[in-house]
């Protein structure tokens, strides 16, 4: 769809911007010195995994689920970022529909590092912003 693809491409932008807007603020933050950040690898003690549910997961509004099967057109972009030492930047994505509940409901590691690949194009919920995360299975 026409559509959606502008809304990934305007997606794409926004990240763009707010991967930059995040370095700014790092350096800030450090005198406007870069500083290193940490980078460690998953283990038994700190699993990171990416299972295929059987179920169709529904999220509703007013987990990590592929991107394709996500409605951006319900979700903005925030200029919220973390960072994790196992799997990178974080981006985040409210769902103006939820209301302020459901500010920063939503997260994605776009660029994550390469020990935890597999977490590349998919979104997690958090269950407290949402009204609702369920599993459809088949009939």
């Amino acid at each position: 769809m026409k559509g959606e693809s502008e809304s990934h491409e305007l997606l794409r932008i926004s990240h763009r911007r707010a991967r930059k807007a995040g370095t700014l603020r790092e350096q800030k933050r450090e005198g406007g010195k870069m500083k290193e950040k940490q980078v460690k690898l998953p283990g038994p003690d700190h699993p990171i995994s990416i299972e295929r549910n059987p179920a169709r997961v529904v999220v509703s509004v007013a987990g990590r689920i592929p991107v394709d099967d996500v409605d951006f057109s319900q979700l903005e972009p925030t200029e919220h970022f973390t960072y994790c030492p196992y799997k990178g930047d974080c981006n985040y994505y409210s769902v103006p529909a939820g209301g302020r509940k459901s500010v920063n409901a939503v997260w994605s590691y776009e660029d994550p590092f390469p020990a935890v690949a597999q977490i590349r194009g998919h979104v997690a919920f958090y269950p407290e912003r949402v009204d609702e995360i369920a599993e459809q299975f088949p009939t």
